[in-house]
């Protein structure tokens, strides 16, 4: 048994996609589309799907699997579209069968992978971005408090010489005053 898709992708309204329309995901019909590249904005989408079943399609059955979200294969004997809501971004594996009146299954499931891309703000690049940003306070923390100390410890070299040169005044009028005693 062949199946074949259509699919409907929208966080917004369930808007039908079109092929090569503005924003569309679709460059070709869904049925010939072995992945599709969905934005974050887009990760809530139905699917259908149906079986080119010449001989009483009303009575095919189907089982449908969303890898990285269903455990197992849902089985369906009439409704033909399935929903998903919100996924994650993330890469994802959707799997249908059919099988035909008589109960015969069809041996390899279609496979269209969904790919949901990140929004900017959790993409490769913004991680990327936000470790130098981390890297760049970290360094800025460093010479900063670097320069704290610096300028401490030069005010306190500076008190200490200052008292240095007190003492040693006071040691030369101290002599000083001997000296003119005697």
């Amino acid at each position: 048994m062949y199946l074949r898709f259509t699919l409907q992708a929208s966080s917004v309204f369930n808007q039908e996609l079109l092929i090569n329309a503005e924003g569309s995901p679709l460059k070709k019909s869904i049925s010939y589309t072995d992945q599709i590249n969905l934005n974050y904005d887009q990760s809530t989408f139905s699917i259908d799907f149906a079986a080119l079943a010449y001989t009483d399609h009303e009575t095919a059955e189907y089982a449908y699997k969303l890898e990285g979200v269903d455990k197992d294969f849902t089985y369906l004997k009439k409704n033909r579209r399935v929903f998903y809501t919100k996924l994650s971004p993330g890469k994802y594996t959707f799997l249908v069968k059919g099988a035909n009146s008589s109960g015969v299954w069809n041996e390899t499931p279609r496979e269209l992978i969904i790919e949901i891309s990140p929004p900017f703000w959790l993409s490769g690049w913004a991680y990327l971005f936000y470790l130098l940003l981390f890297i760049a306070a970290v360094y800025a923390l460093v010479v900063y408090t670097t320069n704290k100390i610096k300028f401490r410890n030069k005010r306190r070299i500076e008190q200490l010489e200052n008292q240095k040169k007190g003492k040693f005044m006071r040691l030369k009028l101290n002599s000083l005053r001997k000296s003119h005693m005697r």
